[in-house]
């Protein structure tokens, strides 16, 4: 007998998928092979019948959907195959799995890319900075470029790549002067520019190129002119602002511009478009100039901003590219006073009755900086629940813990107000459920006769300490006992009644005469408990006669 034995369904974890490469360029492709096997590590050939249930998937670590991105998959020969072709440099993770049981990735399933070449159409000057169109003769300029390839990723600058960049001043694309290109670090962050700086002691119009090898970068080139004249960075000087600031405050000081030799130099819209303060950290700012209106003031400039974000900051002054002296000067912006509607209470969904209530409220400013909660006193900040009044307190940094109890079961309004006015996510109802069942504040109406033979009933409504009265359940009815006092005999039970969340007990006595009954709830005795019953005999009975 000839028998074909055929693979068994695929199994992932007998299975295997394979990265041609887990080290890329941007652009470039790495190949995605999967081979199916079953459980005895049958090989299973590619058919488009499991295109449906094998997935391979990319996620950038940066991305924002976690199941990352779908890859299509083909047949090559009996393998199933996908191409990734990353274009943003950093980490990816490649994922194989067959009805979403993962499949095992070798050598890794990270795939590191890396930018490509340098391109000069997407290479220029960084956002923040702009080309000079003045400069004073003997006073170099520079720019910061951001290297960028053809996918926009940016390059770290390298010393290895500094030879292919130059600086000039030209005319008439004769090169008059040549500068320098040096890597530089911007303080406080780990991106590395190409710095290239040129100047020139002649005066003139110039076209200012910057080239890697023989290509012009973007906006290269750029028209400047080349001025005469003896105003002096080095020599110039500024009352800066004192710290602290407070976000939002408009913020003056003054320059005072000099020549190399220290006089003043006249103030006018020509040495006011050659200077430029900038003001760096958790926001970028520049300053508004004008000229003093002091006429006694000679050289005398006023520099005014505003930010919105606290922080640490760096305000630096430049003449014609070059920081004056003293620059930069280091400021530290304050949060303003908290507002109301930017400030936010997190509040719980539900209470018990009697329970101590916490509430977190992030005081913010106007702007959204987080402020310190230290002095609540003048915040007039005032916790509410139903009828009660609760209390705020400084718990850490910028968050205030509020506190209020409330002791009635129900809905209750709630509300958080700063000044006399709610804050963000205020007011609000919330749900008040009823404390632990109190048998010593529970007292039900007994009644004081009963007929042998006879059952009855009678309501009872337990409630918690509170006095809030608690819904039926089996579970709490069953915590009921009701016996004849003294003996351990069972003579009534407790029981939900026919009325959804309503309390009924159960009387049945069969021996007449006065009784004392104790009803108690896991233990404890119930209020008024033991009642005194009478038992009537019941019906005539001829077959107990």
């Amino acid at each position: 007998w000839e028998v074909v034995v055929s693979p068994a369904s695929p199994s992932a974890s007998h299975s295997q998928t394979t990265l041609s490469q887990t080290s890329l360029i941007a652009g470039h492709p790495t190949h995605i092979y999967t081979t199916l096997s079953d459980g005895f590590r049958n090989l299973i050939p590619c058919t488009p019948s499991h295109f449906a249930s094998l997935h391979h998937t990319s996620t950038h670590m940066n991305a924002s959907d976690p199941q990352g991105n779908p890859l299509a998959v083909t047949c090559n020969g009996s393998r199933f195959h996908s191409i990734l072709t990353p274009v943003d440099k950093g980490y990816y993770k490649v994922q194989s799995d067959f009805n979403r049981v993962a499949i095992p990735v070798t050598p890794s399933n990270w795939v590191i890319v890396s930018p490509g070449e340098v391109n000069v159409l997407t290479t220029g000057v960084r956002s923040q900075d702009v080309w000079m169109s003045r400069m004073k003769a003997g006073i170099p300029a520079c720019v910061y470029l951001i290297m960028k390839d053809d996918f926009e990723n940016e390059i770290l600058c390298r010393n290895e790549l500094l030879s292919a960049f130059s600086v000039s001043l030209s005319v008439n694309e004769q090169t008059r002067f040549t500068g320098s290109v040096v890597c530089d670090e911007d303080m406080g962050t780990s991106t590395r520019y190409v710095k290239a700086c040129v100047g020139a002691n002649v005066s003139g119009l110039y076209d200012w190129n910057v080239k890697y090898f023989e290509d012009h970068v973007r906006e290269s080139p750029h028209s400047v002119e080349i001025l005469n004249g003896y105003l002096s960075a080095q020599a110039t000087t500024a009352e800066w602002p004192l710290s602290p600031l407070t976000a939002g405050q408009l913020t003056s000081f003054t320059l005072t511009q000099r020549d190399q030799y220290h006089n003043p130099v006249p103030c006018n819209q020509t040495t006011l478009h050659d200077t430029l303060v900038r003001l760096t950290g958790p926001q970028t700012a520049l300053a508004n100039l004008s000229c003093s209106s002091d006429a006694s003031q000679i050289g005398l400039v006023q520099a005014d901003f505003r930010v919105s974000l606290a922080g640490e900051y760096h305000l630096r002054a430049y003449f014609l590219g070059e920081e004056i002296t003293g620059s930069p000067s280091q400021l530290n912006v304050q949060p303003s006073d908290p507002w109301h509607a930017t400030s936010v209470v997190h509040w719980p969904g539900r209470g018990t009755a009697g329970e101590l209530l916490s509430a977190r409220v992030d005081l913010v400013d106007l702007y959204g900086n987080p402020v310190s909660c230290v002095d609540l006193s003048a915040l007039d900040l005032r916790v509410s629940l139903g009828e009660n009044v609760g209390h705020a307190v400084c718990a850490s940094g910028s968050q205030v813990t509020a506190t209020v109890r409330q002791n009635v079961s129900g809905d209750a309004p709630w509300g958080v107000t700063m000044r006399g006015r709610h804050v963000s996510g205020s007011p609000g109802v919330m749900t008040i459920e009823p404390a632990s069942l109190s048998p010593a504040h529970t007292a039900p109406s007994v009644p004081t006769e009963h007929t042998a033979g006879t059952p009855s009933t009678f309501p009872v409504q337990p409630v918690d300490m509170y006095g809030n009265p608690l819904p039926c359940t089996s579970a709490l009815a069953s915590g009921f006992t009701l016996t004849e006092q003294g003996t351990s005999l069972s003579v009534g039970s407790c029981v939900c009644g026919t009325e959804q969340g309503a309390w009924e007990a159960r009387l049945d006595m069969n021996e007449a005469g006065s009784k004392w009954v104790e009803m108690q709830y896991e233990g404890l005795s119930v209020g008024g408990s033991p009642f005194a019953i009478e038992v009537s005999p019941g019906p005539l009975s001829a077959e107990h006669s």
